[in-house]
């Protein structure tokens, strides 16, 4: 969905994901779920111009600093979350159908 939305109010889009061991040093063992490849792989059918791994926060800031995007657009999980950068934030409200990776695993956890 955010994809959709970016893709329609821009002419490049830019998806930054973070790297493998960026994950797992945010969220721990067991993570990420889906390796770097497969994430890029799932959004392999929208129309996205490039897709960049990010392993630090110094790359973000110097992926935002080269491109100087005019917006990026955040899940509205991040509505009241500080911003590192200048740039305008978009929000994409949650479908009732959204569900985080965390909330996967949890619920995954329960099946006996």
């Amino acid at each position: 969905r955010c994809v959709r939305q970016a893709k329609a109010r821009s002419a490049t889009t830019v998806i930054a994901l973070d790297s493998d061991r960026k994950i797992h040093g945010t969220k721990g063992v067991g993570r990420p779920v889906m390796c770097f490849a497969e994430r890029a792989a799932a959004l392999g059918f929208l129309e996205v111009d490039f897709i960049v791994e990010i392993d630090t926060e110094e790359d973000m800031q110097a992926l935002v600093d080269g491109l100087r995007p005019d917006f990026r657009i955040q899940g509205s999980d991040y509505l009241d979350a500080p911003s590192r950068f200048a740039t305008p934030k978009l929000f994409v409200q949650k479908s009732k159908y959204s569900m985080s990776t965390s909330e996967v695993v949890r619920r995954c956890k329960l099946i006996p």
